[in-house]
């Protein structure tokens, strides 16, 4: 066990006896005035604070609605250990793989908590986050129709996607009716208004444009696609691929949804939700198993597989965790790694152009692969790629990286070497 290994397991032993012995209470979360211009907050007057009375830190967040994602921002103002506790000072941050350093200001994208309940409260600052905009949420009453219309309810779809067409615009009202037909057509097909209970409306929303072909190339993508992330911000991206890899059934192609990768990446707030919400795009027993295909798929598995073993960093459920592995697993058993990606699975079996698998490689013969495509048999790289480029997605513009930094295909491997 490394020394990072170590510290990460000292820190969650520390935050799961806290929660033992203290719980977490909703009075642990003091309500206090607007925010002002007198403390240089970016958003004066428009959201609220919240004061934590937490065992181990002292936390104040500013919370804010934003209109663009229908969440909320929150803001970390302090963190000070005041019971001496042997913490490190530093904290996993957003996403479970950035670091917060415990004096620092903070701006982060946070989800609200869409459940009749508060959400368990790790020791994460993107739980402590949403524990806080629950509270938010709540305080402020129930929210209009437009854009948040959802009912999870089955019997109340149709009235649902009828208060969301009413409350569009007017230059998409016409468009959102069709679009209707559309997805009641293909749901009443897969009698989905009965088995569905939860994430209804965004992923009705995506499986209906799944049908419509000439709006995936489109600027209406995008479009969409903040809508539908709008309506529901408590479903996260892999919860909507989820609905259409068990309910959708049709033919995958990764160029196909570029455009629809390029515009979750503009509005999600959180990335590794959107590198594995696509991993769940691309299984599909009728995909198009060609070498691209397998190539996209192989490096998808790999990320699957790193998030389903590190789940307890994303805040995600057992249950979640269990989906994650057993898709991985079967991307793996049904299909195998790829040769184009021998680096990333160096033991990787060979895909023939027919779909099957064939005899392992010669060990000589995978390293002549390995050098030819600029790598040894360790995974040493031995080659300079292009600087801008997105190892999960090909041809992915290197502009929309969330940090705006260099995106070579070794810049998340050196990124998840950080996070202790």
């Amino acid at each position: 066990m490394t020394g990072q290994d170590m510290a990460l397991r000292r820190r969650e032993a520390i935050w799961r006896w806290v929660e033992r012995l203290y719980g977490w209470p909703p009075a642990a979360w003091e309500p206090r005035p607007e925010s002002g211009e007198e403390n240089d907050e970016p958003f004066a007057g428009e959201g609220a604070v919240f004061r934590m009375r937490h065992p181990l830190y002292k936390i104040e967040l500013h919370v804010f609605r934003t209109p663009v994602w229908g969440d909320y921002v929150a803001r970390v103002v302090q963190f000070a250990s005041d019971r001496g506790f042997p913490v490190s000072p530093y904290l996993p941050g957003l996403d479970g793989s950035r670091l917060v350093r415990w004096k620092d200001r903070v701006l982060a994208a946070c989800r609200s908590w869409e459940g009749p309940s508060p959400p368990p409260v790790g020791g994460t600052i993107r739980q402590l986050f949403a524990h806080a905009a629950w509270w938010h949420r709540v305080a402020l009453g129930p929210t209009p129709a437009w854009p948040r219309c959802v009912d999870p309810l089955p019997e109340r779809l149709e009235q649902n996607w009828l208060a969301f067409i009413e409350g569009a615009p007017e230059d998409h009202r016409a468009m959102l009716e069709g679009f209707f037909a559309a997805w009641h057509s293909w749901a009443s097909k897969w009698d989905l208004p009965r088995r569905w209970s939860l994430d209804t409306a965004a992923g009705g929303a995506v499986g209906a444009f799944d049908r419509v072909d000439d709006w995936v190339d489109g600027g209406e993508g995008a479009w969409w696609l903040r809508r539908a992330n709008r309506c529901r911000p408590g479903a996260p991206f892999e919860d909507i691929a989820g609905l259409l890899l068990r309910y959708g059934g049709r033919t995958v192609d990764p160029k196909r949804w570029e455009s629809w990768i390029q515009a979750y990446r503009e509005v999600t707030p959180f990335p590794d939700d959107r590198k594995f919400g696509i991993a769940l795009i691309l299984w599909s027993p009728q995909g198009r198993l060609d070498e691209e295909w397998f190539e996209t798929a192989a490096r998808w598995t790999r990320r699957a597989q790193e998030l389903a073993g590190r789940a307890d960093w994303f805040g995600v459920n057992e249950r979640r965790c269990r989906e994650w592995r057993d898709i991985a697993d079967r991307l793996v058993h049904s299909f195998g790694p790829h040769p184009a990606v021998s680096k990333t699975l160096p033991d990787a079996d060979v895909v023939n152009a027919s779909g099957s698998i064939s005899r392992r490689r010669a060990p000589a013969v995978r390293l002549a692969l390995q050098s030819a495509s600029g790598y040894r048999g360790t995974g040493r790289k031995t080659k300079k790629t292009r600087t801008g480029r997105d190892p999960w997605l090909s041809d992915a513009d290197p502009c929309l990286s969330p940090a705006g930094e260099h995106r070579d295909e070794n810049h998340e491997q050196h990124h998840e070497n950080e996070h202790v």
